[in-house]
């Protein structure tokens, strides 16, 4: 599978990919930190981007190999491109 392609834009290896399962479980890979983390959001940056993903009893698990599990019940996922930032 070609991802450019199927992003329809040039991809790279430093954007994040984001796999969201129902409302209770959400995988983002290609990660640089975990910035802020409580029950109600946890704020993450990656590449360019800054993500945010706001819900209930909210928990980080397998923060590995610069990609983290994110578990709770996921109201929303904000993404913010950084100031400069392609």
């Amino acid at each position: 599978m070609d991802l450019n392609k199927l992003v329809g834009r040039g991809a790279s290896k430093a954007e994040p990919y984001v796999t969201i399962c129902g409302d209770g479980w959400l995988l983002i890979e290609n990660i640089s930190t975990v910035c802020e983390c409580n029950e109600i959001m946890i704020r993450i940056k990656s590449g360019g981007l800054e993500i945010i993903v706001w819900g209930e009893e909210m928990t980080v698990e397998n923060y590995i190999n610069n990609s983290c599990q994110i578990r709770g019940r996921i109201k929303s996922v904000e993404l913010f491109r950084k100031e400069g930032a392609k």
